[in-house]
């Protein structure tokens, strides 16, 4: 068969995943170098409260209960630092019980090199580490805590452990001498046989404007680089959202993801977005990542918009998973629609 070097094109009517947010507490403040202001948004921390928290019973019965009406294929694990989280990898074991395809966490890798044999045994899929600097210093200075060389260990632990897919993600940030760090990463990624995923700076209300403009950083300054050394292999295009996610192919061998966030440009998308204050801030759209639940059973479907979540609290407590389902769908049908 004949190899082709096209770009293959794949729509995505609706993400089959749950996004679960564990917790509600990190060990790293991750702020902008030299400032100790922070830019991490918390996902889903705008909700918090200090008298409601799900029980790892609650985890298990929504995506127990979600997964066949839904049809939904993954299940991401995420939160604050979900490493945190006491009952890992007995939360592993029950999502891979269940049925599910693919569970994939999201950590810092501070407590990797620990954690690394549990949750390979536990059975998950994908493990994902966000890394935003391969400078020590600078990695300090991000994230609060010298720890870089032992997230490195935590990774290689991770893959002798036998967890075959690892991704490391990293939030495009300026600072001094930020290209060689961007290439050292690339080339050590290609080394690692480990695939990277890049992201932009995402704005919002919380954030000092003259920071925001100091720090960011396009992974599109990196067109050039993408196109002399590989090629863009897959695009993605959730038709909710208006979220293009672009997979490049390195000749190095890594695999590079980015987004593009497109919200007047896809036909299909909910009009909903396209009429939104905030499209002109947003980078991730709506329901960009499926059914996104935080550990106070709150549904998010945009970090810009607190106004759009959905409390699921009583009907996860109740155990009533028909009318969890039901109150889910109606409200997505309401805003896509």
């Amino acid at each position: 068969m004949q190899k082709t070097n096209r770009t293959v094109i794949k729509e995505v009517d609706w993400p089959k995943e749950i996004r679960l947010l564990v917790n509600k507490k990190c060990n790293y403040r991750c702020s902008f170098p030299d400032t100790g202001i922070k830019w991490c948004h918390e996902d889903g921390a705008h909700f918090f409260s200090d008298d409601k928290e799900a029980s790892f019973d609650d985890f298990v019965f929504t995506a127990r209960a979600l997964k066949q009406p839904f049809h939904l294929e993954k299940v991401k694990i995420a939160g604050m630092e979900p490493l945190l989280y006491h009952r890992i990898g007995d939360l592993i074991k029950e999502f891979k019980q269940a049925g599910y395809r693919e569970v994939s966490l999201t950590t810092n890798g501070y407590f990797l090199e620990k954690k690394a044999k549990e949750l390979a045994e536990s059975g998950l899929d994908t493990l994902t580490v966000s890394i935003h600097s391969m400078n020590p210093e600078i990695y300090s200075k991000i994230t609060g805590s010298d720890s870089l060389d032992r997230v490195l260990r935590g990774i290689a632990r991770a893959k002798k452990a036998g967890i075959r897919n690892i991704k490391i993600n990293r939030v495009m940030l300026r600072f001094d001498h930020v290209w060689q760090d961007i290439l050292f990463f690339i080339d050590w990624a290609a080394k690692e046989k480990i695939s990277i995923k890049l992201y932009e700076l995402i704005f919002s209300g919380c954030l000092d404007q003259k920071s925001y403009f100091s720090n960011y950083l396009s992974w599109r300054s990196l067109l050039g680089y993408f196109c002399k050394n590989g090629r863009l292999k897959e695009v993605r295009r959730f038709l909710i959202s208006g979220r293009e996610r672009l997979f490049w192919q390195l000749r190095s061998g890594v695999r590079v993801e980015t987004d593009i966030f497109n919200q007047k440009m896809i036909p299909k998308i909910a009009s909903f977005c396209q009429t939104c204050p905030l499209a002109s801030y947003c980078q991730e759209g709506l329901f960009s990542y499926g059914i996104e639940l935080n550990s106070e059973m709150v549904l998010s479907p945009c970090l810009l918009r607190d106004d759009l979540s959905l409390d699921v609290w009583d009907l996860v407590k109740a155990r009533d998973g028909k009318r969890l389902f039901l109150s889910i769908s109606s409200y997505i049908k309401k805003l896509v629609d």
